[in-house]
């Protein structure tokens, strides 16, 4: 559980990080997040490794029971 929050909490920064750079370029706040997020998963995944951004998580994986697709 610990972990989740823990990546939460990585996301969640990284979203304030982006929209503080947002206020001061004057640019729109979704570009710099997309661009954030993106740079974030580059050096993260390149750096820690893919288990560090939850890639593994049971909660993404695409083996998703039929009946919760209805």
């Amino acid at each position: 559980m610990t972990e989740v929050w823990t990546l939460a909490a990585l996301w969640l920064g990284l979203a304030l990080v982006a929209t503080l750079l947002a206020i001061v370029l004057r640019i729109s706040t979704a570009p710099s997040e997309i661009v954030i997020g993106t740079v974030a998963q580059l050096f993260i995944g390149a750096f820690v490794g893919t288990a560090a951004l939850g890639a593994k998580a049971p909660w993404m994986s695409r083996d998703v029971p039929a009946a919760l697709l209805e």
